[in-house]
């Protein structure tokens, strides 16, 4: 697989084809990725120095088309222009973009992504690689079309709405006749855009010599866009009359999903009656009643104003990828310095983005008891992957598993224009110091902050860069390695003032169920453990006293509470740091019919017990000890057999989880690994985040120095 480089005299050319069909399949054939939108924006704006970039498979496949230009001595962009709100890179697999660099050659230290749309990008919320910065351009709206009209405009905030029917009331008052017209076909489209064009050369744009004019660049642009658009139906302008004057117009692209205005425009003289608003207006009833398209995107950089008419918005973003990991380093040092500089504490507000605070809410709690249910509805959400991300886990974690050391300092974020919880991110405060960690202890398994979409970390950005301005250090742990979430939190670090390390912590061995039988998945275990377990089987219930019980729920918990205490104190583990801790989950998972608690017997007495969770169709491996006297029986591999029949015949899992550790005999019985890795983030703007930064670094050169031996 590799990249080649394509001089572009005229347009794509032979490109345009497989330009479209990437477009098509990975972005639902976007309207400012068509082909016939950039073949205009090369011929009419383009420098005559971009190049096409191919990356083809092994076989000879085009899977990904790039177009870029030298924009400084070690720097390349993304060819745009301030015709279009985003820019295209069609490219599948993000990490294809690392290797430009060979492509490109020479002194090449950073590539720009301008413009990237999150919903339109590989990017998304996970950057290719760690060398890798974004930073944001602009907010841009989008109204989803689904249900009616009048059920949208219901949900509009109060003051909206009283301002559009005060303005109609206006303006039907002092006009007769209000018309709005919705014109499509390609004979009409040159005399619409003419209109266009004068209305806006008519205003503030015209005095400014940056007006659409049908002479200039811009106007020439626009007319062959909404031509070449108008021939399969893909082009529409609306208007708005007052008594036969135009006072208002709007430009439109779109597919059979989305619908996007290009450009607007209205009579200043007419400012009173907010004509673009009322057309606004009319347009969206229009498409509602229409439902030719799913969405209409506005592409803008919001104002306050703008907002109450969107159902959701997102962040267009400027995405650079660096060479090495030390250019990274020095760019988003330097960064800091100058946030320093500047007064800029986060570094990340950019000036001409509307002020986060305008798009959410974020809340700090101090106790789970506090939560409110939005927010515990999303914890619970979150336990579908393990049943240590849940609210009822981290309730008794609170309560009877953190030491006096420690504080919860929980923080939520919601959305105020959906009004939705959008991120949970449950940390603990370490009291006299300048510190935040995971809330997790040495009960916890795994840990990730709760996003409701993980395509989606501005809401996480947002959170991390508010508690940047306070904090020196922050850990997260234990995080999957191998899940797109720890991508996302390294991502979200990096982008709000944080410079983040990460280390391995602990393998993680499991079991994918495909069977419902355990004879088969028996045959599949070592024939070294399939004679012990006979061995041992034999030996141990010879005597008929002996036995192995399952408790579950019921009146025996309490008693099954004090057996599995009395084996754990009989055993070779350390004791509990938190006793209260084991029977507290205990009680609680057996409420909820999710325990599984395995203890063998030996005249009675107990000898050996596990402590397993089911949740989810998933079997975790929770607590396991046996007393040492009775080591002869194994009753440890005793258990697990026992359990492993249950859990796949009984409880019918998907899969059975031994969580923390790589010990061998993990391996005997599971037959795939993962692994869990810590996050260690640091402040730039406090010394001890620099002194933690400099022993980082520091330990890292030593580790190279000795691998290097």
């Amino acid at each position: 697989m590799s990249w080649h480089k394509v001089h572009l005299d005229d347009g794509l050319g032979e490109y345009s084809d497989i330009w479209n069909q990437l477009n098509d399949e990975l972005y639902k054939n976007n309207p400012f990725f068509d082909a016939r939108f950039v073949n205009n924006l090369l011929k009419i704006f383009g420098t005559g120095k971009e190049y096409l970039f191919v990356h083809s498979t092994h076989e000879g496949a085009v899977d990904g088309l790039v177009i870029l230009k030298k924009q400084k001595v070690f720097t390349w962009t993304l060819f745009t222009s301030s015709q279009t709100q985003i820019s295209p890179v069609l490219v599948g697999d993000v990490k294809l973009l690392d290797s430009l660099f060979r492509q490109i050659g020479g002194l090449v230290y950073q590539i720009d992504f301008l413009s990237q749309d999150p919903f339109y990008t590989c990017f998304d919320s996970i950057l290719p690689s760690v060398n890798s910065f974004y930073q944001k351009h602009a907010l841009t709206l989008s109204i989803e079309i689904s249900g009616d009209f009048v059920q949208y405009w219901s949900q509009r905030k109060k003051q909206l709405r009283k301002n559009l029917r005060r303005y109609f009331k206006k303006a039907k008052k002092e006009y007769d006749e209000i018309d709005f017209k919705v014109i499509t076909q390609t004979e009409k489209m040159n005399e619409a855009f003419a209109r266009y064009a004068l209305l806006e050369s008519s205003g503030w744009k015209g005095k400014e010599n940056t007006a659409i004019n049908v002479n200039n660049k811009q106007g020439e642009f626009y007319s062959r866009i909404l031509t070449d658009y108008s021939v399969s139906q893909a082009a529409t302008i609306y208007e708005l009359y007052f008594n036969d004057v135009l006072v208002a117009s709007r430009l439109a692209i779109h597919n059979k999903n989305i619908l996007i205005l290009l450009k607007t425009t209205y009579q200043e003289e007419y400012s009173a009656w907010a004509p673009g608003r009322l057309l606004l207006y009319l347009v969206l009833e229009y498409e509602f009643n229409l439902k030719r398209v799913s969405s209409i995107e506005l592409y803008t950089n919001a104002t306050k104003e703008q907002l109450p008419w969107a159902t959701h918005f997102r962040y267009i973003k400027h995405v650079s990828i660096f060479k090495n990991y030390l250019i990274f380093f020095l760019y988003t040092l330097l960064r800091q310095v100058r946030g320093i500089i500047k007064g800029n504490q986060t570094n990340v507000k950019e000036k001409n983005c509307l002020n986060e605070e305008q798009l959410y809410d974020d809340f700090l709690y101090k106790s789970f008891d506090e939560l409110p249910d939005s927010v515990i509805q999303i914890m619970n959400d979150a336990e579908k992957e393990s049943f240590d991300l849940s609210y009822s886990w981290f309730c008794n974690l609170e309560k009877n598993g953190i030491d006096e050391s420690c504080q919860p300092f929980i923080l939520a974020l919601k959305n105020k224009i959906s009004g939705d919880v959008e991120v949970v991110l449950p940390l603990l405060k370490i009291r006299n110091k300048n510190e935040l960690r995971s809330f997790s202890t040495y009960y916890t398994t795994r840990f990730k902050p709760i996003l409701v979409d993980e395509g989606k970390c501005d809401g996480l950005v947002y959170l991390l860069s508010k508690i940047c301005r306070k904090y020196a250090v922050l850990n997260i742990y234990p995080i999957l390695h191998e899940k797109d979430v720890f991508k996302i939190t390294v991502s979200a670090l990096k982008n709000s003032g944080w410079i983040s390390f990460y280390e391995f912590f602990y393998g993680n061995w499991y079991y994918s169920v495909n069977t419902n039988s355990f004879d088969d998945y028996y045959k599949s275990l070592p024939s070294i453990l399939r004679n012990t377990i006979e061995r041992k089987k034999k030996k141990f219930f010879f005597d008929q006293r002996n036995r192995i019980d399952l408790i579950m729920n019921g009146e025996k918990i309490f008693d099954a509470i004090n057996d599995f205490n009395k084996v754990y104190l009989e055993s070779w583990k350390t004791p509990e740091p938190f006793v209260d801790f084991i029977p507290g989950l205990i009680t609680l998972l057996a409420n909820q019919n999710e325990l599984r608690l395995c203890i063998a017997r030996f005249h009675g007495q107990p000898i050996g017990a596990q402590i397993w969770i089911v949740k989810n169709r998933k079997a975790f491996i929770y607590k396991l000890a046996y007393d040492e006297k009775y080591a002869s029986f194994s009753v440890g591999t005793l258990l697990t057999e026992h359990m492993m029949r249950y859990v796949i015949e009984v409880d019918r899992v998907s899969e059975v989880d031994y969580l923390i550790g790589d010990e061998k005999y993990k391996q005997d019985w599971m037959d795939s690994r993962r692994e869990l890795w810590k996050i260690k983030a640091y402040n730039t703007h406090t010394v001890l985040g620099l002194v933690f930064i400099v022993k980082e670094k520091v330990k890292s050169m030593v580790k190279r120095c000795v691998y290097a031996k």
